[in-house]
């Protein structure tokens, strides 16, 4: 979703940083409101945008994740993260690399402390709350690649949030499109790219650039302006395209848009 489409909502619905004031946010298959918040917060931890780190060592930064966090915990998170392999060579090794601060770190470098920081806790759930935006396109190849290998390997499960479609076809399995509070359309990743049916999704989908210079000359972007489309997000209904691909539409709508 773009900006102000209700993404970190979303967000800081999840751990109950606030309550949700109508409908049900379900994790681990629970209403969030029904579960203890602290045994809640325990199993979710947030990559945000850009990796704050705070005064004082790697160490201690670590240790704002998880307090006490065992040395031996930190490196293993810290190398998972692959945030150790600007150090290796560095008098000193990872315990240097430890006892340093922050403040010499490119943006990826600290990224991958962030993403070492939401390890340490061990959760279920991490939140990549626009994980990578702030960084080079060449950066946010290696730290999506990062967090694949990363799941692949611990088996958990990320709500990777961004409007960068391309991005998130190359990461995700289920992919939820939101547009001004209302979550228009969901499917898995195939359902949603080779059969878009919501006209918002189509144009985000329109708007990806093509990387065959020849097909890019000639690609035609759709355009869709809610306030002149005569749509009512308020009076639609979840309806079953196909599989598990749902679109918010009223009946006439969803008619029209998946009339071939």
């Amino acid at each position: 979703g773009g900006t102000g489409s209700g993404k970190t909502s979303v967000v800081n619905l999840i751990p109950r940083f606030y309550d949700a004031t109508e409908g049900t946010v379900r994790v681990f298959g629970k209403s969030v409101k029904d579960q203890d918040i602290e045994s809640l917060r325990s199993q979710i931890a947030v990559v945000p945008q850009k990796a704050v780190l705070f005064a004082g060592t790697i160490r201690e930064n670590m240790k704002w994740g998880k307090e006490d966090a065992t040395d031996e915990e930190i490196m293993e998170a810290l190398a998972i993260a692959q945030a150790t392999e600007v150090v290796e060579k560095k008098e000193g090794g990872l315990d240097a690399f430890v006892e340093q601060g922050g403040k010499n770190l490119s943006g990826g470098q600290r990224q991958r402390i962030g993403i070492a920081r939401a390890l340490i806790m061990n959760p279920d759930l991490i939140i990549a709350d626009e994980a990578i935006s702030a960084l080079d396109v060449s950066i946010q190849a290696q730290v999506v690649n990062l967090m694949k290998k990363i799941q692949k390997e611990t088996g958990i499960a990320y709500l990777f949030i961004a409007h960068d479609l391309s991005m998130v076809k190359y990461i995700s399995d289920k992919i939820g499109v939101l547009h001004l509070g209302h979550l228009v359309e969901t499917g898995t990743t195939e359902e949603i790219f080779d059969n878009p049916i919501h006209p918002y999704t189509k144009s985000l989908l329109s708007a990806i650039p093509h990387p065959n210079p020849r097909v890019e000359k000639v690609r035609k972007s759709f355009t869709y302006d809610y306030k002149e489309s005569g749509v009512d997000y308020t009076k639609g209904t979840e309806h079953l395209v196909d599989g598990t691909h749902y679109v918010l539409a009223t009946d006439e709508e969803f008619e029209k848009w998946t009339k071939k």
